[in-house]
C-alpha cells in the first residue's frame, strides 16, 4: 500500500500527538505503508518517545524481519535528540543502520536469546513540527509488559524497601550477565548499561531480565546519553569520545563497569555514584557496598563473602584500564588526553578484561550467599525469596469466565512451509515472556507471539531430538531438552550444546532419566535403575548447567511422572504399577515427606504444580488433589478427562490443561472448585501447552496454533 509521503503535523516535541487517532506509519522513503499502526504512548524518554503498535503481516515493509509479532513496541527518536545529532555532523543512517544490523544477529539466533530485547526492524518518519520539516528514524521492538511491578529493573528494586533478597538477585545478575555475554558474542558493546535499560517480566519469583536500548545511544561524543553514557554506569573512558571518531578504548571492559554498577544497584537498592556531582566518582574512587543503605539482611549476614562481593564489584567497575585496551592506536590517540582529562585510568586496581572474568569471581560468590540465605531462612522459619502475591478466583461459580479469545493460526516462516506443522504428539515449554520452544516430532520449532520458525540443527543433534521425551526451561537460560541418557540445552548459546551427565560416586553407569523439572529457578533430573524404574530413584540438581550436586535419594515406591519445584521444596508425583497414586515432597529442610493418606484408590498422578505457599496440587484422570505436608484433600469439578500440564498464572492460581480443555481453580478450602475456562473445537488440534503473561493466558495447539484467553478477572494480573 502506497500512501502518500506527505509530512505528519505535529505540535509536540515529545511526539505525544502522534497518537491522537490511531497512525499508520509510512515508511519515508518509500511513502509505503509498513504495516505498522500506532495505537498508544507507552512513555518518553530522554532520546526517544515509545508508542504501542500493532502490526498487520500482509502489508510488512522489507526493512521489517518476517517474524515481526502483531503486538510492538515503536520507539520513535524526537526532534531535539535529531537535532543535537545534525549540530554534531553524525550521520542518522549511520546510527541506526549499524545497530539495526548488529541487533540482527541477535535476532538470527534461533531460538533468540531472552535477555536481549528483541529488534524487528527500522525506518523513518517525516514529521513538521511547527514549520520545520524533520525526518525521525525508528526502532520496531519487542513489547514487554510487566503490569504493575514495573518494567525496569529500576522500578522493581526501588518497590523493596528491604532490599533483594540473595536469591531473586543471584536470578536477577545471572540473566544481566548472560544478556551482556550474548551481545559480545555478536561483537555489540552496549555502552549505555543501566537499570532503567533492564526491562522485566515475569512475577518476582520468576523475573526474565532484558536489555534493552542496545545501541539506539552509541553515537560518540554527541552529549553524554548520545555518547552511549550516563554518568553514573559509564566507564572513565567514554568521557573521551569525540564525534566522528571511534574511541579504541571503548571495548566490552567498558560495559564491565556498567554491569559491575547495575549489580551495585542489584544489591545495594540505590546508585552506586551518589549523583552528577560526586567527586570521589569522578576520581576513581567506588564507595563500599557495604554502607548501601538497602541491602538486604541476607547479604549483611555472610560477612565475609559479602566483603568479597564487595572487592570484585570494586575491581569490576575500576577507572584503571585493563592492559590489552591499550592499544597502539589507543596510545597514540588518546594516551596524552587521557593522563591529562582523566588520570584514574592510569591508577589503583586494573578492570576486569571481559564479562566473563567478571563473572566468574562473581558467580560463586553471590551463589554461596543465596545457599547459606536459604539455610538461615529455613531455620528463622521466614521466606527466603519474594513470592508472587497469591490470590483466590472468586468462589462463586462464573457463567462467563473469559473476557475475550483471540486465536492466532501459526505464521511459518520461510524455512517452514504450514505443511511442515506435523499433527501428532508435541512437547513446548513457555518462558515468562510468551515465547514457546516446541518439538513437533523431529521438528524443533521457535514461537514468538505466533510467528513460528524451524531451528536448524546439525545431524546429531536431530538424533538427540527423536529421543527426546521432555521439554522444560534450561539452567539460567534458554531450554533443556531431556531423553533417557541426554540433556541438550537450546537459546544458551548459538548452538546447542549438550550437557555432562552426573556420575556417581559409587562409579557405576548412571541409570536411565525417569523425569525433569526445570522452572527457571531450578533444573534437575531423575535417574532410575537400568532394569526397575520404579527402583533406586535420585534427583540430581544443576544451578548453572556445568556442574550436578551431590545425588537426593527418591522413595517414591512407583514411577514418576512429573516433578515440580515449590517454595517449601520439592514435588514428585506419580503411581506405582500403573495403578496408585504416589507422592513425596522432598523439603528444602532436607525431610522427606511420602504422602500415602488418602491416595491408594486415586488413579496414578500424571502432572502437578507447586502453589505459592506450601500447597501443591496433582491431577491424575478425573482426579485433581491438593497436598499439603501429609495432609490430602480432594478437589471437585466436572470430569475432564487425562490431564496434560498443570501451571500458575501470574498472580499464583493453579490451572489445569487437558487435550481438549482449560480449567481455573476457584475458592480455597473445602468449597474449591476446578471450572471450565476454555474448550477446544472438534475440528481444532490437541492443546500441548500453557503459559502467562500479564496479557493473560496463552494455549498452543499440536499445529502451533496459538489461543489468548482473556480471563473476567483479568485486572488481578496488573
Amino acid at each position: 500500500m502506497i500512501l502518500e509521503p506527505e509530512p505528519l503535523r505535529i505540535k509536540d516535541p515529545e511526539l505525544r500527538d502522534l497518537v491522537t487517532s490511531r497512525l499508520p506509519l509510512v515508511e519515508a522513503t518509500t511513502g509505503h505503508f509498513t504495516g505498522i499502526t500506532l495505537t498508544r504512548l507507552v512513555g518518553v524518554g530522554g532520546m526517544s518517545t515509545v508508542f504501542q503498535a500493532d502490526f498487520d503481516p500482509a502489508f510488512r515493509s522489507h526493512d521489517l524481519w518476517e517474524r515481526t509479532p502483531r503486538s510492538v513496541a515503536v520507539k520513535i527518536m524526537k526532534p531535539a535528540t535529531v537535532m543535537e545529532i545534525q549540530l554534531a555532523n553524525a550521520s542518522l543512517d549511520d546510527i541506526f543502520k549499524r545497530e539495526v544490523i548488529a541487533l540482527g544477529r541477535v535476532m538470527e539466533r534461533v531460538p533468540p536469546t531472552e535477555f536481549v530485547v528483541g529488534c524487528y526492524g527500522s525506518g523513518l518518519l517525516d514529521v513538521l513540527l511547527g514549520k520545520t520539516p524533520m525526518r525521525l528514524p525508528w526502532l520496531a521492538l519487542e513489547l514487554v509488559s510487566s503490569g504493575a511491578l514495573g518494567v525496569s529493573l529500576t522500578a522493581r528494586v526501588e518497590r523493596e524497601p528491604e532490599g533483594i533478597d540473595p536469591i531473586r538477585a543471584l536470578r536477577l545478575i545471572r540473566g544481566i550477565i548472560h544478556g551482556v555475554r550474548i551481545l559480545h558474542e555478536e561483537r555489540i558493546i552496549h555502552r549505555d548499561l543501566k537499570p532503567d535499560n533492564v526491562l522485566v517480566v515475569g512475577p518476582v519469583d520468576d523475573e526474565t531480565p532484558k536489555l534493552s536500548d542496545c545501541g539506539i545511544a552509541r553515537v560518540d561524543g554527541v552529549g553524554t546519553t548520545l555518547a552511549g553514557m550516563t554518568y553514573a554506569y559509564g566507564a572513565p573512558e567514554q568521557i573521551l569520545s569525540s564525534p566522528k571518531q571511534r574511541n579504541p578504548l571503548v571495548g566490552v571492559w567498558t560495559d564491565v563497569h556498567a554491569l559491575a554498577a547495575v549489580v551495585w544497584f542489584i544489591i545495594g537498592g540505590e546508585d552506586w555514584c551518589r549523583d552528577d556531582n560526586d567527586p570521589e566518582w569522578a576520581a576513581g574512587k567506588r564507595r563500599s557496598l557495604l554502607y548501601a543503605n538497602r541491602v538486604h539482611y541476607g547479604f549483611h549476614a555472610e560477612g565475609e563473602l559479602f566483603s568479597r562481593i564487595d572487592q570484585v564489584l570494586q575491581r569490576g567497575a575500576a577507572s584503571k584500564l585493563p592492559d590489552g585496551a591499550w592499544t597502539v592506536e589507543a596510545r597514540k590517540v588518546y594516551e596524552r588526553a587521557a593522563r591529562m582529562m582523566v588520570t584514574s585510568l592510569f591508577e589503583g586496581v586494573e578492570r576486569y578484561p571481559n564479562v566473563d572474568a567478571f563473572a566468574a569471581d562473581l558467580l560463586p560468590l553471590l551463589e554461596k550467599v543465596a545457599d547459606k540465605w536459604k539455610t538461615r531462612a529455613r531455620k528463622e522459619k521466614r521466606a527466603a525469596t519474594t513470592l508472587r502475591s497469591p490470590k483466590l478466583a472468586a468462589a462463586e461459580k462464573v457463567t462467563t469466565p473469559i473476557l475475550g479469545v483471540a486465536e492466532h493460526p501459526a505464521r511459518w516462516s520461510s524455512n517452514a512451509q504450514p505443511s511442515a506443522a506435523p499433527n501428532g504428539p508435541v512437547l513446548a515449554v513457555y518462558q515468562p515472556d510468551g515465547r514457546i520452544l516446541a518439538l513437533f516430532g523431529s521438528q524443533l520449532v521457535s514461537i514468538i507471539h505466533g510467528e513460528a520458525a524451524v531451528v536448524g540443527v546439525k545431524p546429531d543433534v536431530a538424533r538427540l531430538l527423536e529421543k527426546t521425551k521432555w521439554m522444560v526451561r534450561g539452567p539460567i537460560a534458554g531450554f533443556a531438552l531431556v531423553g533417557s541418557s541426554h540433556v541438550l540445552l537450546i537459546g544458551r548459546s548459538a548452538e546447542p550444546t549438550l550437557m555432562n551427565l552426573p556420575k556417581p560416586q559409587s562409579g557405576a553407569p548412571l541409570g536411565p532419566i525417569v523425569a525433569t523439572v526445570g522452572d527457571g529457578r531450578m533444573f534437575g533430573i531423575i535417574t532410575a535403575d537400568a532394569e526397575n524404574v520404579e527402583s533406586d530413584l535420585e534427583l540430581w540438581v544443576s544451578e548453572n548447567g556445568v556442574s550436578w550436586s551431590e545425588a537426593y535419594e527418591v522413595p517414591l515406591g512407583g514411577t514418576v511422572h512429573a516433578m515440580v519445584n515449590g517454595t517449601s521444596g520439592l514435588f514428585v508425583v506419580g503411581g506405582k504399577r500403573g495403578a496408585a497414586a504416589r507422592a513425596l515432597q522432598l523439603g528444602h529442610d532436607e525431610i522427606c515427606r511420602i504422602m500415602t493418606q488418602r491416595l491408594r484408590k486415586r488413579p496414578p498422578f500424571l502432572v502437578a504444580v507447586a502453589g505459592v505457599g506450601k500447597d501443591c496440587w496433582a491431577a491424575g484422570e478425573d482426579c485433581i488433589v491438593r497436598l499439603d505436608g501429609d495432609s490430602v484433600e480432594t478437589e471437585g469439578g466436572l470430569p475432564f478427562g487425562i490431564p496434560v500440564a498443570m501451571a500458575l498464572d501470574v498472580v499464583g492460581i493453579p490451572w489445569l490443561m487437558t487435550k481438549d480443555k482449560v480449567l481455573r481453580r476457584h475458592g480455597g478450602g473445602s468449597a474449591a472448585e476446578w471450572i471450565v475456562y476454555h474448550r477446544r473445537s472438534e475440528d481444532k488440534p490437541a492443546f500441548v501447552a500453557i503459559g502467562f503473561t500479564a496479557e493473560g493466558v496463552h494455549v498452543l495447539d499440536a499445529a502451533g496454533n496459538t489461543t489468548l484467553l482473556v480471563p473476567h478477572d483479568i485486572h488481578s494480573f496488573a
